[in-house]
């Protein structure tokens, strides 16, 4: 209870205190009592201010969840129409969308096949689960997932074994029972006896089926809430004692079961219970535009990553409105992410969305559910805007929700505090969902089209390499540089041309040429008249590249990486090349077992990932043995390395670059490399993965490669007679020259494609071919575009279409020309101030 009051003598006051009921506590002389504690916060930032210092206290706690799980939970997918094999259908296909724990919700105990029976009755109804529920905790352990159930503690039907026995053993006043409500009652904890034994019965069956986490329901307001033991008087201050206790009692039973506070959704959610729980059911409302605004209201007071959100079905049960899935797992990932939905129905394509919502949360949580909620002051009433920012104010993710219709198309301004005022942010979009979706495909002038997508002209673009464009007439035309040139090259097009710009530093510094000419690169040009673009792009790559190093047949298999990060043994991986064995048994071309980063002698999970490459750890005691393992059961070996990086004691100083890597220019350090490439190769293995090359030559990775891949500053290689270009190839040569007397194959990750084309069979290609796949398709699909007007103005055009003081140009448009190029050179700055695909200019 709280209560404000503005007393004329001595200002405002504040009260607050327990709302008791007349004879609830009851003191006698030498009787204590003690309130709930009264939490007061200030500060001077507004409401996200006060929930900060909420959510700093709550993340103090014992029982903070240290991350929270990806949960699935039944409930809205089979309410109380328990089937094992559905049950079990249900956790395979959970697994493999990437599902952490796995919750079977209300209708697995005695009698309760509607909500009419079997609340207090807390063992397995075999009717419906014949051998228990052991069966499918250890189906749900054997799928790498945590086992959840349902409970609802507090209350009984009087249709159970429980009432019919003990009928005295529920809150009541004298002489009548209160109002039902959901066909139930409220046990009373405060007496001994019934707190004894749903104490016991849930202790069995938590012990019985190795439960891992326990939603604790609470569906009945407690209404004429009188203890028998005492005559009917007020018993719900005992009672909330009990609860304590009850969950306290199973926590120190249970230490390894997390536990959720559910009562018809949020209905206990409060900072008592906050903390002996590690997670709450925020609303049993599970539709995704009302939980927006539930969400927004109760992270006020509690953490978002206690809050259960999930993605509910398309069309909500609670609402009959029908939402995409992107909206709903949007509104679900700040919080603790799940899913409220039957599965089985879902699409194959929603599906493998749900599968990357769940992938961005996991890489994302520990971001969203450490930093500071901040929920943004928006002009426009139906827009919401909401987010986390980070501790130390590097980096933010803010959801820009359209909650209504606007009453204009002008957009919004999103101001985000807590931003560091004189740092730079790159701005980009995040989450599975691309960015073009985010609003009405059919009203925009520039289609989705993903990075292989044609795009209308645009000033400044850099465009690696090579380029295409797409022509009113229907024709495609290409312009690029044939692979394996000795500089660094990027073009940029605009409406009186085409530059080609070519970096040939060595390092951060001028290369040192000798009287030779250098050839720099050759210069592709093709028009197709007869060809899509998908069709047209595969030619003129074929024109770039004639001589391509293919493999002899296809290449697939398994890469441990991404369901291992690193921690992984010889025994694991010969287990997997067994699996994978028994998958492939019927193909005549075998598959590959490649062990990726973890095995090396100096590995140190989460520090260290470089060599030296020459034996392996603890865990991997015989790499020339294991890959005799991998092969002797049809499986063809393969492995990780990063050879530029080694703390070998033994090289010299001289050998690195200033980064400490190996500097492969140097004739005795690639001399070195070339050893630790042959090492591989005489143990056995088939594949070699050379991976973080192109980091460890510039220092950079790719999305800070803005246009120049090394800033200018006075570090160079060894050689300094060589170009970077010439640099990276020379790596390349090397280790194809190694590899290929024994028909080991070459797999570059982090490589230049450009430079490595002939020189590697495979080349990584993304983080998720989806979208490289996605974005090949729509590129082939793509439809010419309306031309920019304004970009004189600006590097991001957003006026497209008519002019009437520009040239018509025949085809219904009239476009302003535009011209950038100046013939006196461009100062471009190495430290852009975004890092997309735009160049920034110094001014």
């Amino acid at each position: 209870m709280l209560a404000v009051d503005r007393i004329t003598e001595d200002g405002t006051a504040v009260f607050s205190g327990e709302l008791l009921q007349p004879g609830e506590v009851a003191l006698t002389t030498g009787d204590t009592y003690t309130t709930p504690w009264i939490v007061i916060t200030a500060c001077n930032d507004g409401l996200d201010g006060v929930a900060h210092s909420l959510h700093a206290w709550e993340r103090s706690l014992p029982a903070h969840p240290a991350s929270q799980p990806v949960t699935l939970n039944v409930w809205e997918a089979l309410y109380f129409d328990q089937d094992p094999d559905v049950v079990l259908d249900l956790v395979g296909r959970a697994a493999r969308l990437g599902v952490e724990r796995f919750v079977l919700d209300d209708g697995w105990f005695h009698a309760r096949r509607t909500d009419t029976a079997g609340l207090g009755d807390w063992w397995v109804d075999r009717s419906v689960w014949p051998d228990g529920l052991k069966p499918l905790a250890d189906a749900i352990h054997d799928h790498g997932m945590e086992f959840g159930l349902w409970f609802e503690p507090e209350m009984v039907n009087p249709d159970s074994d429980l009432y019919r026995e003990h009928p005295d053993w529920v809150l009541q006043s004298t002489g009548r029972l209160p109002l039902p409500h959901r066909n139930q009652q409220v046990l009373d904890l405060t007496n001994p006896d019934a707190f004894a034994h749903v104490l016991e019965q849930i202790s069995t069956v938590l012990g019985e089926c190795a439960v891992d986490y326990v939603k604790w329901d609470h569906n009945r307001d407690l209404l004429e809430a009188g203890g028998t033991l005492r005559g009917g008087a007020p018993a719900v201050h005992d009672h909330t004692i009990g609860y304590y206790r009850l969950i306290d009692a199973l926590r120190e039973r249970f230490p390894r079961i997390a536990w959720e506070s559910c009562a018809s959704g949020g209905g206990r959610v409060d900072l008592g219970v906050i903390e002996h729980v590690s997670r709450v059911w925020t609303s049993d409302m599970t539709d995704a535009l009302s939980r927006q605004r539930i969400q927004r209201g109760m992270v006020q007071s509690v953490a978002p990553e206690y809050l259960g959100a999930h993605v509910s079905a398309t069309t909500s049960h609670q609402t009959g409105r029908t939402y995409t899935l992107a909206f709903r797992a949007a509104t679900a990932v700040f919080g603790s992410f799940g899913i409220e939905w039957d599965i089985r129905k879902a699409s194959e394509s929603d599906l493998d969305e749900l599968s990357r919502w769940i992938a961005w949360y996991k890489a994302e949580r520990g971001f969203l559910h450490s930093g500071r909620v901040v929920r943004l002051d928006v002009a426009d009433p139906a827009v919401l805007a909401h987010g986390v920012v980070a501790g130390d104010r590097s980096r933010a993710i803010i959801a820009h929700v359209q909650y209504e219709e606007s009453s204009s198309n002008r957009g919004v301004w999103l101001r985000i505090p807590g931003l560091d005022p004189e740092a730079r942010y790159a701005l980009r979009w995040t989450g599975p969902q691309p960015a073009g979706d985010a609003s009405r495909p059919d009203w925009d002038p520039i289609l989705p089209g993903g990075p292989l997508g044609f795009e209308g002209m645009r000033p400044n673009r850099i465009m690696p390499w090579y380029f295409l464009v797409a022509c009113a007439d229907g024709t495609v035309a290409g312009y690029g540089v044939r692979v394996r040139p000795n500089a660094l090259c990027f073009w940029q097009a605009d409406t009186a041309g085409l530059t080609l710009e070519m970096d040939v530093r060595n390092g951060g510094a001028g290369v040192v040429l000798d009287d030779e000419p250098l050839d720099l690169a050759t210069v592709v040009a093709r028009a197709y008249d007869d060809a899509d673009s998908f069709e047209a792009a595969r030619r003129f790559c074929t024109a770039m590249c004639d001589d391509s190093l293919l493999p002899d047949g296809p290449v697939y298999g398994s890469n441990n990486w991404y369901y291992a990060y690193g921690v992984s043994s010889a025994d694991n991986i010969a287990g997997d090349a067994a699996y994978l064995a028994s998958l492939t048994a019927d193909n005549a071309v075998r598959p590959y077992m490649v062990i990726d980063d973890g095995w090396q002698s100096n590995h140190r999970l989460g520090d260290y990932n470089g060599g030296p490459w020459r034996s392996g750890n603890a865990k991997f005691p015989d790499m020339a043995g294991l890959a005799r393992r991998i092969a002797d059961q049809g499986v063809r070996p393969g492995i990780w390395v990063r050879l530029l990086l080694n703390e070998d004691p033994s090289i010299p100083d001289d050998w690195r670059l200033p980064n400490g890597c190996l500097d492969p220019t140097h004739p005795d350090a690639l001399a070195y490399i070339r050893e630790d490439v042959d090492t591989l190769c005489r143990w056995g293995y088939r594949l070699i993965k050379h991976d973080f090359s192109t980091y460890d030559l510039f220092g950079r990775w790719g999305f800070q490669m803005n246009p120049w891949m090394a800033a200018e500053s006075d570090w160079h290689y060894h050689d300094r007679s060589l170009t970077a270009a010439q640099v990276v190839k020379r790596l390349y040569e090397a280790i194809l020259e190694v590899a290929r007397p024994y028909g080991a194959l070459i797999l570059g990750c982090n490589t230049i494609g450009h430079l490595g084309a002939g020189l590697m069979h495979i080349a990584r290609t993304a983080d998720d071919e989806r979208d490289l796949v996605e974005s090949l398709r729509i590129a082939s699909e793509r439809p010419s575009h309306l031309r920019p007007l304004d970009w004189e103005h600006t590097d991001c055009p957003e006026t497209w279409g008519e002019d009437a003081d520009a040239r018509d140009d025949g085809d219904g448009l009239r476009t302003v020309h535009y011209d950038w190029y100046d013939a006196r050179g461009i100062n471009y700055t190495t430290t852009p101030k975004r890092y997309i695909s735009y160049l920034a200019f110094d001014e």
